[in-house]
């Protein structure tokens, strides 16, 4: 046997061996807190120097309630609190990060309810801006009142050389379900970055409420930018607009584009934007409320497929990933039975990307409305999908009430579309994940991937806590980029960029 065939053997050996390698993970460290809850999603850069990245997360206690520590920073190599910060209400956003102080150390952005919008340094947690309710303008007065979702950022408009800050705002959570009262229109405003001025704000044309974080592009790489944002809510209908970000600078976004419309319910999970016809323009991919996946062509304005799913709703983005033998982004997402406030049971669906076919269905657990991300956990040339799964009585006679059962349960996931199972990632404990997307990545550049997820004590009253855990486990799966890392994306904007793929075998 020559050394040539020798080495080959000893190559394919080894590379049959990392192929067939099961996926392990274990826990590095676990923070708990007694009282604190959180729907935000983590979010990770190094804010302490270290080398290693730290994750920023939003809580609260109960809706309406101050909180002592409505946004925490927590060290990636041992899970201490860095910093912590309070806020006036439920910090549900998830941070995005930009150096504004011109320390090399990025501020985080985040927002929440109760007019929660703030720019704390990150070395420290201090305070850089928060916004400050006004009745200066119109808009302001009856409507820059509410929540604040996720950041954007966008090119510098006030000319300081820093990219400016694109937030919306809205939902009233005291108007009672299917009620028009108390109801009034969501906003978009961007802020300068640095000082927190508010450089322009309009309210949406449908007049309509938002509870979606803005995504925003250049869609014709001509350099002007679009921004994606829908309205409506649980019990009201709503529409999905492309507005151009120069109409907002002027203050008056009327002429947006109607993309698509949802008569009895609304949007609200922010789109996926990822070129799924190969014409090299980015198209839109959204759930609708009403429980329907569809992609809208991003050079036409029109719909290229849609999926109604059953009777079913949707909080969740859409993760992209790839789960079929063609190079085409494929999607995954998870739609809940029933009508809130009152849902029945969860299904978890993955759909072609190039025509809306189904590739995998399951209907694993009770309701969850986080979302996904997507990895090759096992090394096959398909991603896998890691979200939380809820097993619990369904149909709860004291759900309102906080009824608490011993077989209450929850689990981390990883979904295999390709291979049509699930890998139970961490054993069942009795707690429970409302809205919170895991984070997978390389904490700590070992070359292995990371994930940070958070849970919370087992209660069903959605607009309580009782207590929560962050918990960042460690892995023996080697790390490449992740196809879908995070909430919103590697990069938190919710766009998508294709990568080159090697499926088994090729």
């Amino acid at each position: 046997m020559t050394r040539y065939i020798l080495l080959k053997l000893v190559l394919l050996s080894l590379l049959a061996w990392a192929c067939n390698t099961k996926p392990k993970f274990e826990t590095k460290w676990i923070y708990t807190s007694e009282t604190l809850g959180t729907n935000s999603s983590p979010q990770c850069v190094d804010l302490n120097r270290d080398g290693i990245l730290d994750i920023v997360l939003g809580s609260g206690l109960k809706e309406f309630e101050a909180c002592p520590t409505g946004i925490l920073a927590f060290d990636g190599a041992t899970g201490k609190i860095l910093w912590q910060v309070p806020s006036s209400d439920q910090v549900v956003g998830s941070a995005n990060f930009l150096d504004v102080t011109g320390d090399g150390v990025p501020e985080v952005f985040i927002g929440g309810r109760g007019q929660t919008l703030k720019c704390l340094n990150g070395i420290d947690g201090n305070t850089v801006w928060e916004f400050k309710a006004s009745t200066e303008t119109p808009v302001q007065a009856c409507c820059l009142q509410y929540n604040f979702y996720n950041a954007q950022f966008i090119p510098d408009q006030d000319g300081d050389q820093l990219q400016d800050v694109l937030v919306s705002n809205g939902g009233n959570a005291k108007a009672r379900p299917n009620a028009e009262k108390d109801r009034y229109p969501g906003v978009l405003a961007v802020f300068a970055s640095r000082t927190g001025k508010l450089l322009a704000v309009d309210t949406i044309p449908d007049g309509k409420e938002t509870y979606m974080s803005p995504v925003v592009h250049d869609f014709d790489s001509d350099g002007k930018l679009s921004v994606i944002i829908g309205t409506g809510g649980e019990t009201l209908g709503g529409n999905l607009f492309r507005v151009s970000l120069d109409s907002l600078m002027a203050g008056n976004i009327s002429s947006a584009r109607k993309l698509a419309t949802v008569i009895e319910k609304g949007f609200i999970g922010p789109p996926t934007l990822v070129d799924i016809n190969g014409d090299q323009v980015k198209d839109i991919v959204i759930n609708s409320f009403s429980g329907k996946m569809m992609a809208i062509d991003g050079k036409r304005n029109a719909i290229i497929w849609e999926r109604q799913v059953g009777t079913t709703e949707s909080y969740c983005s859409v993760t992209p990933g790839y789960f079929n033998d063609d190079d085409i982004p494929d999607f995954f997402s998870t739609f809940s039975k029933g009508a809130w406030p009152d849902n029945k049971g969860s299904i978890q669906l993955a759909l072609d990307g190039k025509d809306g076919s189904v590739l995998y269905a399951d209907s694993l657990g009770c309701f969850g409305y986080a979302s996904g991300v997507s990895y090759d956990v096992n090394n096959d040339g398909f991603d896998e999908v890691f979200t939380t799964v809820n097993d619990f009585e369904c149909n709860p006679p004291g759900f309102a009430a906080g009824t608490i059962l011993d077989s209450d349960q929850i689990s981390l996931r990883c979904f295999d579309v390709h291979n049509r199972k699930t890998i139970t990632i961490t054993k069942p404990q009795a707690a429970k994940n409302v809205s919170t997307t895991p984070w997978i990545g390389d904490l700590d550049s070992d070359g292995k991937l990371d994930v940070v997820y958070a849970i919370q004590r087992n209660n069903f009253e959605v607009d309580k806590f009782r207590g929560m855990q962050v918990i960042r486990l460690s892995s023996n799966v080697s790390f490449t980029v992740p196809t879908w890392g995070a909430y919103m994306g590697n990069d938190r904007t919710g766009v998508f960029e294709k990568k080159p793929i090697h499926h088994a075998g090729q």
